[in-house]
């Protein structure tokens, strides 16, 4: 089949090269199966017949031989065999075609990606096809241009030379303005991480690339109106994308902040669009939002450098102005500034409100009484805005508005007899019948004041004040339990709730509950639902499906929820048969939102019937109505101030639940429960759980019992402890940096504590005395000290980097304790930190160690430390006072330049070459240059017109694409350059002109003799794979849009 490939037509060919390839894939299937490929590969002449099969005129042919040597991509061998057979003469033939072949052209780059799939691929992907693909992303109307994008920033990852060299950085960073937005992303995250390191870093010039965003701002202003707002916008989502990272962030503070005073500076320019986006900027990077993943410390120390660059000095002049869109924002944005700095930062940056003192000025520098008025005026706005911008307002419309929630009972425990019968007729309750017409909010607050005074008690009895409300409640009068469900319809809810645990709080009022049958009659109602008699006979259920979903029906849970609370509610219950109602219910089928209602309204601190009703619940029911048992407990758990031995008790066992999703459940509660309090661990160990089964879904929960010296002795008993501390050495610590960084980017707002970060082994196991003696004598602590002592070494590597930010969070995890922190302390292991933050070469590495310096702060002991070191300690961060050395980024050399570091050439070509071969090469080098590309264009088409066989020539086709590898072309060059060879005629004799020559390699000298056998094919150089990234990681990540997988 491979020998008869070359030698038949196009039809036959398609047959072949498919039935080849499905025997190729079934070879990939099974054991073995890179050995089946190799033996196919070297024993067949496989690749001569595929490298004919690209050069075939038919372009269904040539598309069926890429995806075939795709498939045959399987090792190092197969891609160094791919590299040296000069298949990037042909992909670059192919790439640069129009959309008419945008089948083979597909096929082509799926091919170029498997390279970058292989971990040897990035090193042997031939830098003039990266050149074509850099030229596809300058193309904005090309199909594959996303696709072109994405493949460039992974070969900017994984081999950040090779596309420095192709020039491919350029056209990347230009492409982030001309979208889509959807691109934005991933470029900035490409450059972030070769800015993250100092061995990538030199391939990025200083003050170029990034600032060239902020120039968008000064020449929307310079460009007098001929901008684009949507490009505009689009720098702004940039700068955010930049600013919210740690390495964005110290990259555009360096140089004593210029971009950052750029971007102040550019809100004073008189162009309203500009001020907008430009607040909207910083207001999206300062003020907390939904999904945002900026830290409080990232959010600090952006804050500090906004105020040293006269952040608000610039706000208080766009006050001044009084713009009518710009001021709210500036308001809005001075607010908070003010807000964040009184609570995080240092008192010398509040200093900085003396600037709002110009306005004070400004209300008395007016000649005329109107101007003077209109300052004041602003003014008093300002000053509104900013003390009581977030005061909430009420339309409460009681006597008793305006008075604290604490104070409003005891206030109307002694009301005067007017003011009491006042409210009494304002409530509506005795005057009208119609109930939706009632004053809720007055009646709320008669009956959770006045009903504690015996005598306005007796009051409201007598006046058939209480006689209505137990009336409309009452579900036979169809009052309560009809109304819809609507905005505001809480209110009434608990004052129902309020009335009823008011009665229970007398003898005389549980009197009145009890003879006025309310309670029974909700029984009865529940009942119909288990009783078929009853239920036939009223056809229109109270608590019908129906009525639960859309009335407050489903609120008369929320009134029996209120007699579980004391003993005489429970009382009252059993007096009136509900809870035999309620344990029929549980087995009732198809209602379970009755379950859900029921269980998620009872309290359960008392001894009685709620608890019973939970527990057959949580291990009967099915499993959604279990995980919901499960988690009502744990939230039942936490309201409770009290210990709840059967609250342990109940949740053990679902630990062992078969599904997931409750022993998850039960597994949160409990480790949340041990987190807040010692005893609950000891009571923990007391039911002596089975840990061959916790250590694998609980083992969170098993870190808890660390804390206190009981548990830590339990688990060396049970010989849990010795294999879980290895593990953690050797694997937990490097496995927490990706959980704890996601966590950081999930919850960034959250002060830095133990208790808002993922649960680490060493944190819990130096949080006694036993546990740091342990510690100290096992070495731990003292390779983790060693690892950050060699941090300028360590972080040259991936690897390295990783193990730096493991030894930080270790470190800072022993030290937020009291007696681990007595342990680094001794090695001096805070001011070690404190130099990696300001001597790192890796600036996330930076943003790891001031982060994790929040946790040495947990405690009094430790604070001090810190603060005694430069640090400013807030409300929930930990930053430096000096910025200068932490924003501090040593000059750089930029290596990116191919013409000054790539010392090889292409191999020279020997052959004679008359005047005209000289003049075509010369013309396609001047295409090259926009002032005489036209001229040259002309004049290769009149050479072609008049001697045509000179682009028939193979070696000049290949010097003509050496020319396109080397400089900047345009995609449409590229094509009209391909255009004009495309009548070589691809026989066996200009393929072997093609090897003799080397191709489009740089990496040969010129051999004397060229042997067929594989063995005898020289090694390529390889360019350098920069150890920074995790290819695993990034290759199963990988999104490619434009064509599907």
């Amino acid at each position: 089949m491979c020998n008869r490939v070359h030698v038949v037509d196009s039809v036959d060919k398609v047959e072949d090269i498919g039935e080849l390839s499905q025997l190729i894939d079934e070879m990939k299937q099974g054991p073995y199966a890179d050995k089946r490929l190799s033996d196919l590969f070297y024993s067949s002449n496989v690749f001569g017949c595929l490298r004919f099969c690209l050069v075939d005129p038919t372009k269904e042919v040539r598309a069926l031989a890429y995806r075939m040597l795709r498939q045959l991509i399987h090792d190092k061998l197969s891609l160094s065999h791919f590299a040296n057979m000069h298949l990037d003469v042909f992909l670059i033939r192919t790439l640069v075609r129009d959309s008419r072949f945008d089948t083979e052209r597909e096929q082509a780059l799926r091919f170029v990606r498997r390279f970058l799939e292989h971990p040897e691929g990035p090193d042997l992907l031939p830098l003039p096809v990266v050149r074509v693909l850099s030229a596809l992303c300058e193309q904005l109307d090309d199909r594959f241009r996303v696709i072109a994008v994405e493949t460039l920033c992974e070969v900017a990852l994984l081999n950040p030379k090779l596309a420095c060299f192709a020039n491919s950085l350029k056209p990347l960073f230009l492409g982030i303005l001309d979208g889509p937005d959807f691109l934005l992303e991933p470029i900035v995250s490409t450059f972030l991480c070769l800015l993250d390191h100092p061995q990538h870093r030199v391939y990025l010039r200083p003050d170029v690339e990034i600032e060239s965003v902020i120039c968008s701002f000064m020449e929307a202003y310079t460009s007098k109106g001929s901008y684009s707002v949507e490009k505009l916008d689009t720098a702004s989502q940039v700068m955010y994308a930049l600013f919210s990272s740690w390495t964005g962030l110290f990259v555009l503070c360096r140089n004593k902040k210029q971009s950052v005073r750029s971007l102040v500076d550019a809100l004073s320019f008189p162009d309203g669009e500009i001020r907008i986006v430009l607040l909207n900027l910083i207001s999206k990077i300062l003020i907390p939002e939904h999904g945002s993943r900026i830290s409080n410390h990232h959010r600090a120390l952006f804050l500090m450098t906004l105020i040293d660059c006269r952040l608000v000095e610039a706000l208080v002049h766009l006050i001044k102005e009084n713009h009518k869109v710009v001021l709210p924002k500036a308001i809005d944005l001075l607010t908070w500034v003010l807000a964040f700095a009184e609570e995080e930062l240092e008192k010398r940056y509040m200093e900085q409100v003396e600037a709002l003192s110009v306005l004070f000025q400004i209300a008395s520098d007016f000649h005329n009484e109107s101007e003077r008025q209109f300052a004041r005026d602003k003014f008093v706005k300002l000053l509104d805005t900013v003390i009581l911008y977030h005061k909430p307002r009420s339309s409460h419309l009681s006597p008793l508005d305006g008075i604290d929630n604490n104070m409003r009972a005891r206030v109307a425990f002694h009301l005067d007899d007017m003011t009491f019968r006042n409210m009494i007729n304002s409530s509506e309750v005795l005057g009208l019948k119609e109930h939706p017409k009632w004053n809720w909010d007055i009646i709320f607050d008669i009956v959770s004041g006045p009903m504690l005074n015996p005598k306005r008690f007796e009051e409201l009895y007598r006046g058939r004040f209480m006689a209505k409300l137990i009336h409309y409640i009452r579900p036979s009068s169809h009052q309560f339990s009809d109304e819809k469900l609507q905005d505001g319809s809480r209110k009434v809810t608990v004052t129902c709730c309020t009335f009823v645990q008011m009665l229970l709080g007398s003898t005389e009022g549980f009197r009145i509950l009890f003879e006025s049958k309310l309670i029974a009659e909700i029984g009865e109602c529940l009942g119909q639902l288990v009783d078929p008699v009853l239920g036939a006979l009223n056809q229109d259920l109270i608590f019908s499906k129906a009525r639960m979903a859309e009335t407050r029906t489903r609120d008369y849970f929320a009134i029996l929820g209120v007699l579980t609370q004391s003993a005489d509610g429970l009382k009252l219950l059993e007096l009136a048969r509900v809870f035999s109602v309620f344990y029929q219910l549980l087995d009732l089928r198809g209602r379970d939102d009755i379950v859900k209602a029921l269980i998620s309204s009872m309290h359960y601190e008392l001894e009685g019937h709620p608890r019973f009703i939970l527990s057959k619940v949580m291990v009967s029911g099915y499993k959604e109505i279990r995980l919901f048992a499960t988690e009502q407990l744990g939230r039942s758990l936490k309201r409770s101030k009290k210990r709840n031995e059967w609250g342990i008790r109940s949740l053990i066992p679902q630990l062992y639940d078969p599904s997931v999703e409750v022993s998850n459940a039960a597994l949160q509660v409990l480790t949340w429960q041990m987190e807040n309090n010692d005893e609950f661990i000891h009571e923990f160990i007391a039911y002596q759980p089975d840990l061959e089964h916790l250590s694998t879904v609980a083992n969170t929960l098993l870190l808890r019992l660390m804390n206190v010296p009981a548990g830590l002795e339990y688990l060396m008993d049970q010989e849990y402890l010795e294999d879980e501390f290895d593990y953690w050495f050797e694997h937990g610590v490097f496995q927490y940096i990706p959980a704890v960084e996601q966590h950081l980017e999930n919850n960034s707002t959250a002060a830095i504590s133990e208790k808002n970060l993922p649960a680490h082994f060493y944190n819990h196991f130096s949080k006694t005395k036993e546990g740091c003696e342990l510690l100290d004598t096992s070495g731990h602590l003292a390779v983790f000290l060693e690892i950050l002592g060699h941090f300028q070494e360590l972080e040259q590597s991936l690897d390295g980097v990783i193990k730096i930010k493991a030894a930080l969070w270790s470190i800072a995890h022993i030290g937020s304790n009291k007696y681990g922190f007595q342990l680094i302390a001794r090695a001096n292991a805070v001011q070690l930190m404190v130099k990696i933050a300001r001597e790192s070469g890796v600036l996330s590495v930076r943003g790891s160690c001031i982060i994790s310096m929040s946790l040495i702060c947990t405690h009094e002991e430790g604070r001090e430390t810190v603060e005694a070191l430069g640090w400013h300690v807030g409300k929930t961060v930990c930053i430096p006072k000096d910025l200068e050395p932490v924003f501090h980024i040593g000059e750089w050399d930029y290596q990116g330049s191919w013409p000054i570091a790539e010392t090889k050439t292409f191999m020279p070509y020997k052959g004679k070459m008359d005047a005209v071969d000289e003049e075509i090469l010369q013309a396609i080098g001047n295409l090259s240059n926009h002032i005489v590309a036209s001229t040259a264009s002309k004049r290769l088409a009149s050479i072609r017109q008049e001697n045509a066989a000179y682009f028939t020539k193979p070696w000049l086709f290949l010097l003509a694409l050496r020319i396109t590898a080397v400089y900047n072309f345009k995609i449409a060059t590229r094509r009209f350059v391909a255009d004009l060879f495309e009548k070589v005629v691809w026989d066996k004799t200009a393929l072997e002109t093609i090897d003799q020559l080397e191709g489009l390699s740089l990496c040969f000298q010129q051999s004397t003799a060229r042997e067929a056998s594989i063995d005898d094919i020289p090694e390529q150089p390889t360019i350098t794979i920069p150890e920074k990234v995790d290819r695993s990681v990034l290759v199963s990540k990988r999104v490619v849009r434009g064509f599907p997988a």
